[in-house]
């Protein structure tokens, strides 16, 4: 009976988890696409630009970092470079 029991709370303990899961990447999706341009209030997008993921928006082409990002960016040796990867990905 024990090991029934141990069973079945195993399978319920990783049906909860996995709900949790499931509801917490919902909510994130939900997030990102309610992200609005601080410009223009038009939805954004998240771009890959060089290793980082920056926002922009897709109205007014703005280009918005978050501060950790926009360092990685510049300290790129090569300032030619940080424009390069810029220009190119859009």
């Amino acid at each position: 009976m024990w090991q029934e029991e141990e069973f079945f709370y195993k399978i319920n303990r990783e049906l909860i988890d996995q709900n949790r899961m499931d509801q917490s990447r919902a909510r994130q999706m939900a997030a990102m696409e309610q992200l609005k341009c601080p410009k223009c209030f038009s939805q954004m997008k998240e771009s890959y630009i060089g290793k980082i993921w920056v926002n922009r928006c897709l109205k007014c082409k703005g280009v918005f970092f978050e501060a950790k990002e926009f360092e990685a960016l510049t300290s790129v040796k090569e300032h030619g470079l940080f424009f390069k990867m810029i220009k190119n990905s859009f």
